[in-house]
């Protein structure tokens, strides 16, 4: 879907299949996420405009809906419930992140 360093214009959503997120290290790609049907991927570019986080390609054949960054504030304005959702579930994924920093951060520190 695109690569990261790209510039986000805009979000798409999982209709089918499977994507890879990757990022990139200095041992090379690092996978750090699997994301199915109905995820939402590519939104963090478009809320606050930087440029991709992240390389997001298809693990098998996938097909998602691409949702402008013109339409996808509209939607959030005219849906606040889809707002809160997207709040959620970037909270949820801002929490995993803590998790597995915290992990990483013990077995640094335990070596």
């Amino acid at each position: 879907l695109f690569h990261q360093g790209d510039v986000g214009d805009k979000a798409y959503i999982v209709m089918h299949g499977e994507a890879e997120v990757l990022v990139d290290s200095p041992q090379g790609p690092l996978a750090v996420a699997r994301l199915g049907k109905n995820a939402l991927i590519g939104e963090i570019a478009i809320l606050i405009d930087v440029p991709r986080t992240a390389t997001v390609r298809a693990v098998n054949e996938l097909t998602t809906l691409a949702i402008s960054k013109d339409l996808f504030f509209r939607m959030v304005t005219e849906f606040p419930e889809m707002a809160i959702e997207i709040l959620r579930e970037l909270a949820h994924r801002l929490e995993h992140t803590t998790s597995q920093l915290r992990a990483a951060l013990a077995g640094l520190r335990g070596t």
